[in-house]
This record gives structure tokens, C-alpha cells and sequence, in this order.
């Protein structure tokens, strides 16, 4: 986590607020070659003009804008400098090098429309996350969100469990307990899917699920685990509580929610270009009893007046039934469903979801 982000993570704290935590890197996963310029059309629609010849697999209208507002950025991916068969529409688990960078930030600002590049949504139905042939292992590292060095927390048991197993009896995978860097290993076979859950140590008790499988294709992923005082402090700030210390309703938990959006997992590290999803809605089930969703401003405070995320991407609700929990995404403007997760919630305990663009059936 850069400076930044850290520092950003402390003003929610001193306003009881918090953040979740970022993904790492993933493995590669698009999908045709690069296709190159041709100077053909594609439904009437030239692919590229002539005075921006480029080899980067972007077709039809989103090629024609990339041409026409993004020349210099494309022609520094020619030679695969940008990654390995890159085509719209890239998705979470694209692999790209940093050279992309720039043009992606590109295509955000010029190219990012449903009828052109769609550069945030395009992928939502389309695509899929690799299978692994030999299953793959990933680690996953515990830190205090109160600790601006990240220190690892040792000794959290965290449980792997299969998303078929809600009380994760029956078909638990494994238990690790976190080492002295606050990291554990774990290894999952072919088209696993599940969830994990954590105890132990100063966090409060937790589950954390995915939307997709995608920890099938990572290679490590942080979780920024929260404390008891520091829901209590987010419960006062959003107004379900009016003094500290203040009870929750028995058999309820909690949820934290975070969506992202189709650019390649890399960028939830980013400080300039990143994948954290604005303009989305959440809705849950069931909702009896529960409080209002809240959402997070982009300097990381909890604002009550928000309907939507913002940048950060970030959402949240109390007193939630501790049941299995449906989650839901949908653009805020468009109504489009975007994303939807199943988490086993327990009573007491924190429920982490997060969501990235549902993949194709």
C-alpha cells in the first residue's frame, strides 16, 4: 500500500471509518491474439486511420477511437510491450505491464462509452476466469487497518471452506494459522470455490467471500481486518448508534462490501489508475431489521448522504440477519447488474465481500 493510500486509511480511522483491503497481482487469462491493423472496417466502422498503424487487438469503434485519441499510447504496446494478446474486453484477471497504464488512462477518458471501448463494463458476461489445471496456491495476509506500517498479524486461525458448506463443517478444506508475517498458504484444486473464515487475535471474527472464484488465479491478496472498536466507532458515525459501547441486536452481523470494476486486478494497488468502482448500488437479502447501506466519499470517510459509491468503491450495512446473505451490484445509473455474491454470515461476526465483474455462464 503506498504512502498515500496508508495515509488515507488513517483519516477514515480517526473518523471511525475503514477501508478494504487490495488484491494482488494475477495470472494471465485473455483471450484471442492481437489482431493487427488491417485498415478494414468492422460494421462500417474503419479500424484504425491510417496515420496510427497498430498491432494491440482493439476492434470496430473502440479501435477507431483508440486511433483517433490514443495513437502514442497504442504504439507504445506495439511488440506486446502493453501484455500478452490484449483485447477489449480486458477484465480482472488480463495480465499487463505497466506500460498499459497509459493507455488505459487513455481510454478512460476518451474511449470509456458502452458504444466504444467500455473500458469499466465491457466485460461483465464476458469472460471467464481460467481453470488451473494442477489447482493453485495463494497466500493471504492479516494486518490491523489501525497499523500504518502493515504489520502482519500472527496466529489468526483462518479456516478455508467450501461455498457448498455454509457452516464450514463438513467440507472444510484447511486451517492455517497466520506465521509471523501475518501470512498464510494455502493451495485449491480446480474450479474450487469457497470462502474463509478468520478468529482469533484482535480482529473481530470474520468471513470473506468473492463474487467470483478469482483467487484461483491470484497470487496473493491482502485482508484488512477490523476490530471491535472500530465497528462500534462506524456505528456511531452512521448513526445506528448514538453512544459507544452501545449493543448490537442479537443474531444480526455485518457486512463490508467493495466492487470493482473490469480493469485488471493490478490497479487496486494504483494510486492514479484504479479499479475501485463508482457509481454502483447495493442491494442485499434479507433485509429485515437491518440498517441503511452506507457508502464511502472518496477521501475515505463514511458520508450518510451518499446513495452510490464513490471512487473508493466502498459500502456497508449493519445488523444484517446472520444467514446466507445475498449481494447484489448494479450501476447506479443504467440498472445493470454488475455483480452478485452469497456470503454465510455469522452471528457477531464481520461478512467482507468482494465483488468483481460477473463472468459469462
Amino acid at each position: 500500500m503506498s504512502g498515500g493510500r496508508a495515509l488515507a486509511a488513517c483519516i477514515l480511522l480517526a473518523a471511525t471509518g475503514c477501508t478494504l483491503p487490495d488484491f494482488e497481482k494475477v495470472e494471465d487469462t485473455s483471450g484471442p491474439s492481437t489482431r493487427p491493423d488491417s485498415g478494414t472496417d468492422s460494421g462500417g466502422i474503419s479500424e484504425a486511420t491510417p496515420s496510427c498503424p497498430m498491432d494491440i487487438g482493439f476492434t470496430g469503434a473502440c479501435r477507431k477511437c483508440v486511433a483517433d485519441n490514443c495513437c502514442a499510447q497504442a504504439r507504445a504496446c506495439d511488440g506486446g510491450k502493453c501484455g500478452k494478446n490484449i483485447t477489449m474486453p480486458v477484465s480482472p484477471v488480463t495480465t499487463v505491464t505497466d506500460t498499459f497504464d497509459a493507455l488505459a488512462q487513455c481510454v478512460l477518458d476518451n474511449c470509456d462509452a458502452e458504444d466504444s471501448c467500455n473500458l469499466s463494463w465491457g466485460c461483465v458476461d464476458n469472460y471467464r476466469i481460467p481453470t488451473q489445471p494442477n489447482g493453485s496456491t495463494f497466500r493471504m495476509r492479516v494486518f490491523n487497518y489501525a497499523d500504518p506500517n502493515m504489520i502482519g498479524l500472527p496466529n489468526i486461525s483462518v479456516t478455508l471452506c467450501e461455498s457448498a458448506d455454509p457452516s464450514c463443517m463438513d467440507g472444510r478444506i484447511t486451517t492455517v494459522n497466520t506465521d509471523g508475517n501475518g501470512e498464510a498458504d494455502f493451495t485449491v484444486e480446480r474450479n474450487f470455490s469457497g470462502y474463509f473464515q478468520l478468529q482469533g487475535g484482535p480482529p473481530q471474527e470474520a468471513t470473506v467471500a468473492w463474487s467470483e472464484p478469482i483467487y484461483n488465479v491470484i497470487e496473493r491478496f491482502n485482508h484488512q481486518a477490523l476490530a471491535a472498536r472500530a465497528v462500534d466507532g462506524l456505528a456511531l458515525r452512521s448513526g445506528i448508534h448514538t453512544a459507544p459501547g452501545q449493543p448490537f441486536k442479537e443474531g444480526t452481523g455485518h457486512l463490508l462490501a467493495r466492487m470493482q470494476n473490469c480493469l485488471p486486478m493490478k490497479y487496486l494497488e494504483g494510486a492514479d489508475l484504479d479499479s475501485r468502482a463508482r457509481d454502483v448500488e447495493f442491494t442485499f437479502s434479507p433485509q429485515a431489521g437491518a440498517s441503511q447501506i452506507f457508502y464511502v466519499d472518496p477521501q475515505a470517510m463514511l458520508d450518510s448522504t451518499l446513495t452510490r459509491t464513490s471512487s473508493r468503491g466502498y459500502a456497508g450495512v449493519f445488523e444484517v440477519q446472520a444467514t446466507q446473505v445475498t449481494v447484489i451490484a448494479k450501476h447506479a445509473d443504467t440498472g445493470k447488474q454488475l455483480a452478485r455474491a452469497i456470503l454465510p454470515l455469522r452471528e457477531g461476526t464481520i461478512g467482507y465481500v468482494y465483488l468483481i465483474p460477473q463472468v459469462r455462464d
